[in-house]
């Protein structure tokens, strides 16, 4: 989030400054994270093209750096001090309160997340699934749905007292990241496609998930009016 949010603030921002008649050359954007570099969950050469990229739109990238207080105007960051008067934090999501509540029914991994098995369950009646569960690409919207495929099939097998779907398998994801106007990375095992293309497939991505959610006519509807500029 803090990458794409940052590189669409530059195009925002300028024409903002524009409008208003202010010096482009005053708006500044630093992006920090206390991870070794950007996105550590994708491939070192996609981190490496991402982060080229977010210099060139003009964005000081900070990594290894930890946010440790904030002030009105100022932002301590790993010892050092950054003038600024807004903070956008990006920090993510967190685990509902509900299993740290409840500890004695729910195992939790050093994250807060839930250990399940290899059906998504921590006891006969109850499932976990999506962000809450320990499994691996947990934290994405297509995992998550995949999980609620799964675990729907193997309710349905259990209620006709079929045998149990086999054992769940995680769903490899395609990532794709947009850093700017016309710029994406599309990581989807060891193959990488940056750039005008990856923007192009991530549009054509936009529109499988809203068609998911909303059928082909809706999610064309939204589809075609979600490029509109305002201020």
């Amino acid at each position: 989030t803090g990458v794409e949010l940052s590189a669409a603030l530059v195009s925002y921002l300028q024409r903002t400054a524009k409008w208003h008649g202010l010096r482009r050359s005053h708006i500044t954007i630093d992006l920090i994270d206390a991870a070794p570099r950007v996105l550590p969950n994708m491939s070192e050469k996609a981190s490496k093209k991402i982060h080229t990229r977010l210099r060139k739109l003009g964005v000081h990238v900070l990594v290894k750096a930890k946010v440790e207080a904030e002030t009105e105007s100022t932002l301590s960051v790993s010892g050092k001090s950054i003038p600024t008067h807004t903070v956008v934090w990006t920090g993510g999501v967190t685990n509902n309160p509900f299993f740290k509540q409840n500890e004695k029914q729910f195992t939790l991994n050093e994250r807060g997340k839930v250990t399940v098995d290899n059906h998504l369950a921590v006891d006969e009646h109850t499932y976990v699934i999506g962000d809450n569960a320990a499994t691996e690409f947990s934290g994405l919207a297509l995992t998550a749905v995949h999980n609620a495929q799964f675990v729907a099939k193997d309710i349905k097998n259990r209620l006709a007292h079929k045998e149990q779907a086999a054992s769940y398998k995680p769903l490899h994801p395609a990532v794709v990241v947009p850093v700017g106007p016309n710029w994406a990375a599309l990581q989807y095992r060891t193959i990488l496609v940056t750039g005008r293309l990856g923007a192009l497939m991530r549009i054509a991505a936009d529109f499988v998930g809203y068609m998911d959610v909303l059928g082909f006519w809706k999610a064309l509807e939204i589809w075609t009016s979600t490029n509109q500029q305002e201020e």
